[in-house]
């Protein structure tokens, strides 16, 4: 009788913990396991992970895998193509190179999400907990010469990206973007508030738009070039290619590279001077340059003087 009881009561405590394994285990599938090296569970994904221009995941469940390491144990992965980055309340980096690395600066590794998924690489760094830190935030991170897209976001932080050769690469935030030395076939920048600056950049299509700063672009060549800045001033030297270059408010001085009879130049001011190629030019609206110009383009500013030169 007694061996009767211990058995009931034996086989009633491994029930119970069975049950509580199996609830433990059942909460932890749902809410995502968690260590250092990975995270595997169930979690929304976000609007800033983007497929491609039409496809967006939103808040639907998926099952994903995603590697959360330390900067130094980030390994290569030799099948990733693409990159989209988005960070908070921090500087962004970017430097060409033979492989994978990042490094962190006043950001805790807390913060930061690394996943690679079937060719395309996210990166997230969280900063709403520290944004009112006085601690200067850098992310540097750098990208392998085989990498063929990139999207950056930055909310509230600068964007730099020097020695770099990619197919595609567009960058948005708030805050100042600078390319140096970069090779790209599609360029596309925007800021909301902020300068952009290119020095000894190459593209074969190149978009850069702010609403409030300026576009400096020096040593650079382009086959299509379209620049807009609302409230500022636009810089160019060197081969624009075929162009469009609008200010609001605002001067433009275009310098080119070759001669004036390269290109085909309308330009317009409402209320400012033209002056081409060293000859101040009567009225507000005209064109010059050569009709068999193999580029054409049009200087379009509201407040601001246009000035053209081939120096």
């Amino acid at each position: 009788m007694k061996k009767a009881g211990i058995c009931i009561l034996s086989g009633a405590v491994i029930a119970i913990l069975g049950a509580g394994l199996f609830t433990y285990t059942t909460l932890r599938g749902a809410t995502g396991y968690h260590s250092d090296w990975l995270n595997v569970g169930f979690f929304p994904y976000d609007e800033w992970q983007i497929a491609d221009d039409t496809e967006e995941f939103h808040s639907a469940e998926y099952a994903v895998s995603s590697l959360e390491p330390e900067p130094a144990r980030i390994k290569s992965w030799d099948g990733c193509r693409y990159l989209s980055a988005e960070i908070d309340h921090a500087e962004l980096v970017l430097n060409g190179g033979a492989d994978w690395g990042i490094t962190l600066s006043g950001i805790s590794e807390d913060e930061l999400e690394f996943q690679n998924d079937d060719g395309h690489t996210y990166l997230r760094i969280d900063g709403d907990a520290l944004s009112d830190s006085v601690t200067k935030r850098i992310v540097t991170l750098t990208i392998p010469d085989y990498l063929k897209e990139a999207q950056l976001n930055t909310v509230v932080g600068s964007i730099s990206i020097r020695d770099l050769k990619i197919d595609t690469l567009t960058a948005y935030n708030i805050g100042n973007i600078l390319l140096e030395d970069v090779q790209s076939e599609s360029c596309g920048l925007s800021c909301d508030s902020g300068d952009i600056t290119l020095t000894d950049t190459t593209a074969a299509w190149l978009n850069a738009q702010t609403n409030a700063g300026s576009i400096d672009i020096q040593n650079s060549a382009f086959q299509s070039t379209t620049l807009s800045a609302d409230t500022g001033s636009i810089r160019f030297s060197g081969n624009p290619g075929d162009f469009s270059f609008y200010t609001d408010t605002g001067s433009v001085d275009l310098s080119i590279d070759g001669t004036r009879n390269d290109y085909l130049i309308s330009a317009e001011t409402s209320v400012g001077s033209i002056t081409a190629f060293g000859v101040r030019i009567n009225g507000t609206d005209t064109s010059f340059g050569s009709d068999n110009a193999r580029y054409s383009g049009s200087i379009e500013t509201d407040i601001g003087s246009i000035t053209v030169s081939d120096e």
